[in-house]
């Protein structure tokens, strides 16, 4: 959970350092990352020029992190392809504007069937 009030692109970074954390952690060697956010991918990749200041640090501990796992693959998926990551956006957006009303399917199927 992020503390404080920040950019989408900062918690994008911010939720890929913690998967390259627990990663590292876990000691995988392994690691196939799928991401909507285009920027921070291709920043990553070093095909973008990290121009914001405020994204320097993120994007230098990432790739520190990066570098201490043995295989990495990053793709990115556009938000509309994946309609789970599009659900949760959009559950984020409306907790940020209550006043707009969204319905959003957020569990498409049970894992265990109900108990009445």
């Amino acid at each position: 959970m992020l503390s404080r009030e920040c950019s989408n692109n900062v918690a994008k970074y911010q939720a890929l350092i913690l998967e390259f954390e627990v990663a590292k952690e876990l000691d995988i060697p392994q690691l196939k990352v799928y991401r909507d956010s285009q920027l921070v991918i291709n920043q990553l990749m070093g095909e973008y020029d990290v121009k914001k200041p405020k994204f320097i640090p993120y994007h230098g501990y990432a790739n520190i992190l990066l570098q201490s796992i043995d295989k990495v693959s990053i793709k990115h998926v556009p938000s509309k392809m994946n309609k789970r990551a599009d659900a949760l956006a959009g559950l984020a957006s409306s907790i940020a504007y209550p006043g707009k009303e969204v319905t959003i399917p957020v569990c498409e199927k049970w894992a265990a069937p109900l108990i009445f």
